[in-house]
C-alpha cells in the first residue's frame, strides 16, 4: 500500500560516503506538468504499485524502480518518493515552485539512500546504481503516475565514486564468495584491513586459482627430519621451496570459510639464521627448528587444488549486465579525472600534454590484492 507521511528527519547512512546527488535544472522532453494534491494523493488508491524508470544513456541500462511511498505533503515546493531496489530504499527528492492554482512544478530532483540493505548483493546493486548515476553525462527519467519525464545531469564528486567503485568490488567479491562456496554473509557499514584482505584472498582463491600474494618475514618451525634438510642448499643462497598441499582457510564477519587445500611456492626462500637451522637439521632426531624465513621479493604464488570453483550462471541476467560493467565505470571515472587534471596545463603544447595524460597498459591487479 501506498502511504502518504510528513517529512521525516533522517540520519544519513556512512554507506554513501556523504554522496547525494541533486540534478542540474532539468531538461523536460515536454511542457512541465504540475503535481496537483489529487494526483499526489491518487497514488493510494492505486490497485498496483506505480513505478520509477531512469535510463542511463552513456551505459545503456535502464533501471525500473516500485514506488512504496510518498513523503511530504502538498501543497509544498518539495515531494519525496520512496523507490524499492532489492533490499534498498531509496529516496527521490522532487524540488520545484508551488503554484496555488496549479500545483508542484518541478525543476530539480535529488537522489539519496533512506534505507541500506544488509546484504552484499543490495550492497552491490546500490554501489552500482550510485556510481551510474554521478558519472553519467545525462540521464533521463519517467513518473509515469505524475505525468514526469524529464533529462538531467547531477554533479560529480570524483573521490566519493572512487570510494563507491572500491566498496561495490568488495561487495561483488563476497557475492562471488557467498555462491562459491555456499555461505550468507553480513555486509556491514564498517569494513577494516583484515576483512577486506580476507575477502579478497577467497575471491582470487576462486576465481584465478593462481595467484601472488604477500608474504611478510615470519618464524617458521622445521622438524630435524630426512625431508627438511633436503630441502637447505649447500651454502646459504635463497632456494625455492614449497609448502603443501595442505588445509587452509579463512574467517570473514565470524564465518570459517574452508578453501580446501592449496599450494605456497616460494621462488627465493631466504633463511636469515641459516647455519644455526642447518645445525639442528642434521641432527636428524625429529626436534623441533624455528627458522627466521622471508620471501626475498616478499611474494609468493598460492595455487589452489580442492577450493571450490564458481557454478556457471551463478547470477541473474540483470545482476550479471550489472557486473560487465566493470571496465565502462573504471574508463569513464578516469576520463573525468584526466579531464579535470587538464584544466590545470591550459598552455602547455599538445605534445607536451600527449606525454602526460598517455594512458600505461595496465592490467586488472597492477593496484589491487
Amino acid at each position: 500500500m501506498i502511504t502518504v507521511s510528513q517529512s521525516s528527519t533522517l540520519n544519513k547512512p556512512t554507506f554513501i560516503n556523504g554522496a547525494e546527488f541533486k540534478s542540474s535544472s532539468i531538461s523536460h522532453q515536454s511542457k512541465p506538468v504540475a503535481i496537483s494534491l489529487h494526483k499526489a494523493k491518487s497514488f493510494q488508491k492505486q490497485q498496483t504499485s506505480p513505478h520509477f524508470d531512469i535510463e542511463f544513456f552513456d551505459f545503456g541500462s535502464k533501471f525500473i524502480f516500485e514506488i512504496i511511498a510518498i513523503e511530504g505533503e502538498l501543497p509544498s515546493k518539495e515531494l519525496a518518493l520512496h523507490l524499492k531496489f532489492d533490499d534498498n530504499v531509496i529516496k527521490l527528492t522532487l524540488l520545484g515552485d508551488w503554484d496555488d492554482n496549479e500545483g508542484l512544478y518541478v525543476k530539480n530532483f535529488g537522489f539519496d539512500v533512506k534505507q541500506q540493505g544488509e546484504t552484499s548483493v543490495s550492497a552491490f546493486l546500490l554501489k552500482t546504481f550510485w556510481a551510474m548515476l554521478g558519472l553519467s553525462s545525462m540521464v533521463k527519467i519517467k513518473i509515469p503516475v505524475l505525468h514526469q519525464e524529464a533529462t538531467m545531469s547531477f554533479d560529480t564528486n570524483l573521490n566519493s565514486i572512487s570510494e563507491l567503485l572500491q566498496t561495490r568490488q568488495i561487495a561483488y567479491r563476497m557475492m562471488v564468495i557467498e555462491k562459491s562456496f555456499r555461505v550468507k554473509l553480513p555486509f556491514p557499514d564498517y569494513l577494516d584491513g583484515t576483512e577486506v584482505e580476507n575477502i579478497a584472498y577467497c575471491y582470487h582463491s576462486v576465481v584465478d586459482r593462481k595467484f601472488e600474494w604477500f608474504c611478510p618475514p615470519a618464524i617458521v618451525p622445521w622438524f630435524a627430519t630426512p625431508e627438511y634438510l633436503s630441502l637447505l642448499p649447500k651454502k646459504n643462497v635463497p632456494f625455492p621451496v614449497q609448502f603443501g598441499p595442505e588445509p587452509f582457510e579463512k574467517e570473514i564477519f565470524g564465518c570459517r570459510i574452508d578453501l580446501g587445500l592449496q599450494l605456497a611456492k616460494i621462488e627465493e626462500y631466504i633463511l636469515d639464521n641459516f647455519d644455526e637451522v642447518k645445525k639442528k637439521l642434521s641432527k636428524l632426531d625429529g626436534g623441533e627448528v624455528w627458522t627466521q624465513s622471508r620471501s626475498k621479493n616478499g611474494v609468493m604464488l598460492i595455487e589452489s587444488v580442492t577450493t571450490p570453483y564458481l557454478p556457471k550462471n551463478a547470477f541473474s541476467p540483470e545482476i550479471q549486465k550489472l557486473i560487465d560493467l566493470d571496465s565502462k565505470l573504471d574508463s569513464i571515472i578516469l576520463d573525468k579525472y584526466f579531464a579535470l587534471t587538464a584544466t590545470g596545463f591550459k598552455d602547455i603544447t599538445n605534445e607536451q600534454k600527449e606525454a602526460i595524460f598517455e594512458r600505461p597498459n595496465l592490467n586488472e591487479e597492477t593496484f589491487d590484492f
